[in-house]
Order: structure tokens, then sequence, then C-alpha cells
């Protein structure tokens, strides 16, 4: 995906690359405007001394702040780091192509919620941002909040926990650039953002 001179304005410190995985760490792993260390770990495969000096740096251009100065394990999204999360990168799509993007996600979603061996499942998914409504002009991300739930936490260790919501998030994603999938649920009501609710397990 090419970032637009907009966002590397916006964004001065950042290489395109680093931008795009920053954004994608966000919008997977952050809960309640935080990550923890082992979340950037296993999204980069990295080991602990690698992925907190990925954060540090993050720290360094104003993405991230400590939680608490005793815990270096949980950090906190600054202001900024929370727009990022939030970011277009103004992509342009048609409506028809939103539409088919959307209905695929639905597909895939039905096909992750039928694997009875899953650990995790989705009971919920809602659009919002640009592509809530019809419009004249091109699209950019297709904004979608998942919510993905755990099955039953007694009978999965935590490693195996995270390794299939991994998997389960790599089968939604598909490899489209253009989805912007949010993973903490509720966070737009808590934004006050309006929303369209496409996807519900009582659907």
């Amino acid at each position: 995906m090419t970032i637009s001179p907009r966002l590397q304005k916006k964004y001065p410190n950042l290489d395109d690359d680093i931008l795009l995985q920053t954004k994608e760490v966000f919008a997977r792993h952050a809960t309640d405007d935080t990550i923890h260390v082992h979340s950037v770990m296993s999204h980069f495969d990295e080991n602990i001394l690698t992925a907190t000096s990925r954060i540090v740096g993050l720290c360094d251009v104003g993405l991230l702040t400590p939680t608490s100065k005793s815990d270096l394990s949980t950090w906190s999204l600054t202001k900024t780091g929370r727009r990022l999360r939030l970011e277009h990168f103004e992509q342009e799509l048609d409506r028809q192509s939103v539409d088919t993007k959307i209905s695929g996600l639905l597909d895939r979603i039905d096909i992750i919620n039928a694997n009875h061996e899953s650990l995790h499942c989705i009971a919920g998914a809602r659009l919002f941002g640009s592509t809530l409504h019809h419009r004249d002009e091109g699209y950019g991300d297709i904004d979608v909040e998942i919510n993905l739930i755990l099955k039953d936490r007694t009978q999965s260790s935590s490693r195996d926990r995270e390794h299939d919501r991994n998997i389960i998030i790599t089968q939604l994603q598909d490899d489209d650039p253009y989805l912007s999938l949010f993973f903490d649920y509720g966070g737009i009501i808590k934004l006050g953002l309006p929303f369209r609710q496409i996807y519900s397990v009582e659907d």
C-alpha cells in the first residue's frame, strides 16, 4: 500500500513500512488504548528484547507511553497513536468494490464460525467510517470492528489461545490491504462513532 503525502507529512519520523505495521498492530492488539509487549512479540514473531526495543522506538516518536514506571509490559497509546489507529490511507475504491469486500469478509466469518475445532468465534461485526455511506468520490480503508470471543477458557492454554486468535485474524484479513479490522469491541461506541451492525450471531 502506498502512503499518501499527507500522511507522510503527519508522521515524518516513520517510514512507510513502519507506519503500516504500527497501524496494523494497534488495530489488532490494542485494548482500552493499551498494548501488551507479548502481543507485539506474537505479531512480529520476536523475542521480548526485540519487541521492547520496537515499542521504545514508538515511544520516541510519540505513539506510545509507559502505562506505569514500574510495569514495562503494558504500554498506552498516546493521542497520536490513537489517531494513527483510526487513520485512513486514502486508497481509492468504488462502492461496488467496497460492497464486494464486505461480502467476502462476511463469508469468511461464516467459515470461521463453522470450524468447531477453533478456540474462538466471531460474535459480531460493525462497519464504521467513510464506507457507512454512499458517495460519489472514492473510499479509503474499510473499517470494521470485530467481536472475537473465546469459546471456553478452561479447555486451552494461553499460548494455544493466542495462536488460534492470530490464525483467525489472518483468515479475516485475507491479505487485503483495504480492510482495517479492529478487535477492541465496543471501542467505537466509547468514541461516539456511528456504525452499522453487519454481523451478529443472532442473525
